[in-house]
């Protein structure tokens, strides 16, 4: 082989490739550094956006509904409605919603939901939507005092959303509430169109009136 003129054969490359070897332990190095920074909240996260605020009695258009808040309450019992535990008490949304998608709806329960409320004892999660977002226990239809069962487009319908709420929780004197849309789109699932993708459009922060002594 032949000789380089004051070198060994082949003493470029070797002394070329030492530094990119240490160049790519470094790049690990740095990788490895960031991966662990970023687990131990070393690096800023990029927050949340956050939701659009409506106002109380203002409307949050939508698909597949129009929502409007319009008061909330703490009740102990509301008509022939009473808590599983006779120790708890309501909390009830005030609502107008109005069907806007071309069919009827059965799961208006899933219009809404309070956030950040403590002692809340319903199990009905709302499905594809954040921890912490619970569907009322009772839906009623404030014409009649009937439980919701489906709503139909083009009626507005004044609605009440019941929660209920352990008695010895703090007592909100205002409530935030999350209002849900969804997108009709083809399931890959059925094949079919359907209303799916629930997310929070928008946020009201209402005023709490405390009942219970009226009950």
């Amino acid at each position: 082989m032949p000789r380089e003129p004051g070198g060994r054969p082949g003493a470029d490359r070797r002394s070329l490739a030492t530094p990119l070897r240490l160049a790519g332990v470094g790049v690990c190095v740095l990788v490895l550094v960031v991966a662990v920074a970023g687990l131990a909240g070393g690096l800023e996260r990029v927050p949340a956006p956050q939701l659009p605020v409506v106002a109380v009695d203002e409307v949050s258009e939508g698909e597949p509904w129009n929502v409007t808040v319009t008061a909330a309450h703490l009740f102990r019992e509301l008509g022939d409605y009473s808590p599983v535990d006779e120790d708890n008490h309501w909390l009830v949304i005030e609502t107008n919603v109005e069907v806007t998608a071309d069919e009827s709806r059965g799961d208006v329960s899933s219009a809404l939901y309070p956030w950040g409320v403590e002692g809340l004892v319903s199990e009905f999660k709302l499905t594809g939507l954040e921890e912490g977002a619970f569907g009322a226990d009772e839906v009623l239809l404030v014409r009649d005092s009937t439980q919701v069962g489906a709503l139909h487009p083009g009626l507005v319908e004044r609605v009440v959303f019941l929660w209920e709420q352990a008695g010895d929780a703090p007592v909100p004197t205002e409530v935030t509430v999350r209002i849900v849309s969804m997108t009709l789109r083809e399931s890959t699932l059925s094949g079919h169109m359907e209303w799916l993708d629930p997310e929070p459009r928008a946020r009201v922060t209402v005023p709490v009136r405390d009942r219970r002594d009226e009950s």
